[in-house]
């Protein structure tokens, strides 16, 4: 049976073009400068330089920094087109301070699904995790990890901005699987979560309610700075002037949550709903309520920033904002793919995801103030 036919890369397509090009005399002695073969070709400046890598490791050209690529073929017969080295296979290195068995349903969904996506491709994912690779003093620990691994790129899951820094300064190739701490200028993928806590403020305020809390945790990741920015847009685009979020940040653990709403819920002015960050820590807060004789929607209006399967079962049904784990791992292979996976940069950009939101049945109406 003949082999199925093999999608051919971007880049790949380039490197032919360019040694055509040679093998014709098209140019003699230099080839065009970048900006002209990206204007001429259509293509990329990453995906100009990752095929003129490969035309120089075939010994086509020669990379002459400052000064432009040297043509060492100087008259190639054409029609017959030196061959590049085969490629090596390309790994990808998912770096994350959890164990997968121990991640959130929905994060786990994405890394399997991006796993499965690539392996059709040929392409293997290797997973790194540990809490040694994220604290303050993890530069020796990242420094061994990416000199045993010959990886691609990396994807960077739950980092926060010490890791970040790391790859960024040291000009490493990987997507943020996640958002990006401020000053950091790696690309990223992530839920759009200014969008959603903007939205939320406003699906509350529109409900008549006017005193409101934002659970969030700590430590604080790239998302949580964006969810507070857009907490404080929904309320200032609003025009109501009577309308407060107060931000509680809570210690990621049953007990710190729980400690955290008795103390919210005790104070005189006591907030009417509350907006929290995580869906496993949605059950927290209403099982903790419900100990203190109140009672979700009737009592105390509840909306989650984010969504896992389990909240389906709960009732009444949580207002949520839920991510399709298969768009996002599809969305981060999109942009491996597009920038041919080593070739990401600064110029890779971000992409954000606004996910389906679920109006549940956890969020009551108060009388409507003027």
């Amino acid at each position: 049976m003949p082999e199925p036919p093999r999608r051919v890369s971007l880049v790949h397509q380039t490197v032919v073009a360019l040694q055509d090009a040679i093998a014709r005399q098209t140019w003699r002695e230099w080839l065009p400068a970048e900006r002209e073969l990206t204007a001429a070709m259509c293509i990329s400046r990453n995906t100009l330089r990752a095929a003129l890598r490969s035309l120089a490791a075939a010994g086509i050209i020669q990379i002459i920094p400052r000064s432009g690529c040297r043509i060492l073929l100087q008259a190639p017969v054409p029609g017959r087109i030196p061959q590049v080295p085969p490629r090596k296979a390309l790994t990808i290195g998912l770096l994350c301070p959890i164990a997968p068995g121990d991640l959130r349903p929905v994060a786990f969904r994405w890394i399997s699904h991006l796993r499965n996506i690539l392996q059709e491709k040929g392409i293997h994912l290797e997973l790194h995790h540990g809490a040694q690779y994220c604290h303050t003093g993890s530069v020796s620990a990242l420094e061994r990890l990416v000199q045993s691994r010959e990886h691609t790129c990396w994807i960077l899951a739950l980092s926060n901005r010490t890791t970040q820094k790391w790859f960024c300064d040291n000009h490493l190739p990987c997507i943020i699987a996640g958002s990006a701490h401020k000053g950091i200028t790696l690309p990223s993928v992530d839920v759009d979560h200014r969008a959603v806590c903007r939205h939320a403020v406003g699906v509350l305020l529109a409900h008549g309610h006017r005193r409101m809390a934002w659970l969030g945790p700590t430590p604080v990741y790239g998302g949580d700075l964006e969810s507070d920015a857009g907490i404080a847009e929904g309320v200032e685009n609003s025009g109501h002037t009577d309308a407060t979020v107060q931000t509680c940040r809570y210690q990621p653990t049953p007990a710190g949550v729980a400690t955290t709403v008795r103390r919210l819920m005790r104070s005189p002015n006591r907030p009417t709903a509350l907006l929290i960050a995580h869906s496993h820590f949605y059950l927290t807060v209403a099982t903790e309520l419900a100990r203190m004789g109140l009672r979700v929607a009737k009592d105390v209006s509840l909306i989650c920033r984010d969504s896992d399967p389990f909240l389906t079962f709960v009732v009444p049904a949580p207002a949520r904002y839920e991510i399709d784990a298969m768009q996002y791992a599809r969305t981060l292979f999109k942009m491996l793919n597009e920038h041919d996976f080593g070739a990401l940069s600064i110029a890779s950009g971000t992409v954000r995801i606004f996910p389906q939101h679920i109006a549940g049945e956890s969020i009551t109406n108060l009388p409507l103030t003027a």
